[in-house]
């Protein structure tokens, strides 16, 4: 008698494809409805989602297409979790933060007008002075201290005089002082003078005469170019947080950052040494705070460049106790 022992019970697999149109929370924040596909039972999101997100997903990621749009399974996102919850109809997603795209609050730049063409132009600015004493003596006289000067498209040619005893045809007299020819280009920042000027050192320095030729930078060409060194606060919170900045204690700056990494290089000029703590704080997390000490000098001899950099603490997006 032969003995036919049963077939070992399967569990059957699930190979067909399913819509589940559910509500998603990103890190606890409302993330929209979608279309999520079941097949096999792996989740599957749409390419559009992720970029609602700010999910960042790499270009070698595998994508399948379904009637015709093409979606990412969620377990091949790095530092994503997800849950679904089918009796809610949600689905859940824990995103780390640097999984999030970053964001850069940068500051906004004044609209530079344009430059009209130079006019040829004739000017004279002159200052007199005149002196006149009663007595046993009378003495009487007049000087004056002008300047001349022609502007045209090649530039600005001046000439400073000095007069004495103007008024008396017999002892007046005329003396040069400086003569000097100055271009500015200012497109690319830079002046050119010949003949004879006045260098200026700087703050702490001499004023200087000099004759020839003197070419070089000059930053009063670019009003909108910030000689100050700029500070940069960056970080990164897993949700949507708001950023404070204090220097020596006093709330300079509020912003408002998504989740993810994110740089602030809008913040306000600094000039001196002292404290820059900084607040990240979520709607449901407690704030955590960073301090760094801040030290920039009061101007540059080149476009300020990103200095000062800090990172503050994460904002954790476990619930406060």
């Amino acid at each position: 008698m032969r003995c036919i022992a049963p077939a070992a019970a399967q569990v059957p697999m699930e190979t067909i494809e399913r819509v589940l149109p559910v509500e998603v929370t990103v890190n606890k924040t409302p993330g929209g409805i979608w279309p999520i596909v079941s097949r096999a039972g792996v989740l599957h999101a749409p390419v559009e989602a992720f970029a609602s997100w700010r999910i960042e997903v790499r270009p070698d990621t595998p994508s399948t297409e379904f009637r015709g749009l093409r979606y990412y399974a969620l377990p091949s996102i790095p530092g994503l979790d997800s849950r679904l919850d089918t009796e809610r109809n949600v689905l859940e997603l824990s995103v780390e933060a640097g999984s999030f795209a970053a964001t850069r609050l940068t500051r906004e730049l004044g609209t530079t007008l344009a430059q009209s063409p130079p006019i040829p132009a004739l000017f004279l600015n002159y200052d007199l002075n005149f002196n006149q004493s009663f007595g046993a003596v009378r003495e009487r006289d007049m000087g004056v201290l002008g300047e001349a000067g022609w502007s045209s498209r090649w530039g600005v040619l001046t000439q400073t005089f000095i007069g004495r005893d103007v008024e008396d045809s017999k002892l007046r007299a005329f003396g040069r002082l400086e003569t000097a020819l100055r271009r500015d280009f200012a497109g690319s920042g830079y002046t050119l003078v010949l003949g004879d000027s006045t260098l200026r050192i700087g703050l702490l320095g001499r004023a200087a005469y000099f004759g020839g030729v003197q070419f070089g930078t000059n930053f009063d060409l670019s009003p909108t170019v910030n000689r100050q060194p700029i500070p940069i606060v960056a970080g990164e919170t897993s949700a949507p947080s708001v950023v404070q900045l204090y220097v020596n204690d006093v709330l300079r700056q509020t912003s408002n950052v998504p989740a993810g990494p994110f740089t602030l290089d809008n913040l306000p000029a600094l000039s001196g040494n002292g404290q820059s703590p900084c607040a990240c704080a979520t709607s449901w997390a407690a704030r955590h705070w960073s301090r760094s000490p801040s030290s920039s000098p009061p101007t540059c001899w080149r476009p300020a460049p990103t200095t000062g950099r800090s990172k503050p603490a994460r904002c954790a997006s476990t619930s406060a106790p």
